[in-house]
């Protein structure tokens, strides 16, 4: 039994690197997906996200209960569906003509339908906040039968809670899920936070050396009253460029945006003075929107 369940395992895994594809994301089995198929418990279990297989194998349980198979199920059809090609087909149907030919338009679209896409960005983008159908359906833009499937399936797999508040119905990520940390995560990186940075600074990229959100949403210590606190590094980028660039990014995330910039030069120079705020700031985690750590001035 542990055998063909760790198979089932390996086989889930696999088909989710055929969909999302040979990326540098893609490159092992998320702990989500582990997490989701009933195999690995992320609070007894310490996995990476670069885990190996054999090591999953290594602390798969022995016999998983019904129970949890069909939890692990539920969370699984509600993230990805149930439409999973088989194995051996080397394009999948993925509703266009030419796999290679699709234009990239980010990691989400590549985990997560349109709708639920979007749902699970509101919710999980801002974790420490509750919302209300008709806000749901208004900041997610799609259809309200859309919507409302896509909450009732992420209810009844207990990634989301609702509770009723006089006449209207409260929709929020629920935290004692499973895979809570993980798939926050994965949406502050992508739909939640990051891609929509990314996206608003794109016309300014050009002049972009590094951009990153730091501070409490970072650190996943944020309250629904939180800024979002970004640092830019350029030399040529105006605080009146950025704040064009994102003004409507911060309406749609329904939170004010807190830009700091410095150039290359003041950046070295508050580096090499040890100053306590950009000290403070380098310790910290960080959602990178543009570059990467390496791309900081020395």
């Amino acid at each position: 039994m542990a055998f063909s369940h760790i198979y089932r395992a390996r086989k889930a895994c696999f088909r989710r690197r055929l969909i999302v594809g040979a990326t540098e994301s893609a490159l092992s089995c998320p702990i989500v997906v582990k997490a989701a198929i009933g195999v690995v418990d992320p609070k007894s279990a310490s996995f990476t996200e670069k885990t190996p297989m054999h090591a999953v194998v290594k602390h798969a349980p022995v016999q998983p209960s019904r129970g949890d198979v069909a939890h692990g199920s539920s969370i699984s059809s509600a993230l990805f569906g149930t439409n999973i090609p088989k194995l051996g087909i080397i394009k999948p149907n993925l509703g266009i003509k030419d796999f290679a030919m699709a234009s990239y338009s980010g990691l989400a679209d590549a985990l997560f339908s349109g709708t639920k896409r979007q749902v699970l960005g509101l919710l999980f983008g801002q974790a420490s906040r509750s919302f209300y159908t008709t806000e749901i359906i208004s900041l997610v833009g799609s259809g309200t039968g859309s919507v409302q499937r896509e909450l009732a399936n992420l209810v009844q797999s207990g990634l989301v809670t609702v509770k009723s508040i006089g006449n209207q119905k409260h929709y929020q990520a629920n935290p004692n899920t499973p895979i809570f940390e993980e798939l926050r995560s994965i949406v502050q990186k992508t739909i939640g936070l990051g891609e929509p940075l990314r996206n608003a600074l794109g016309p300014l990229h050009a002049h972009l050396i590094a951009a990153f959100v730091y501070g409490s949403i970072a650190k996943a210590s944020d309250t629904a009253s939180s800024d979002i606190d970004l640092m830019l590094i350029s030399d040529h980028v105006t605080y009146a460029d950025v704040f064009g660039a994102l003004e409507d990014t911060a309406v749609r995330l329904g939170r004010p945006i807190n830009p700091t910039i410095l150039t290359r030069e003041a950046f070295t120079k508050r580096l090499l003075a040890q100053e306590s705020f950009l000290t403070r700031v380098l310790d910290q985690p960080k959602i990178w929107v543009w570059g990467g750590a390496g791309d900081l001035p020395a």
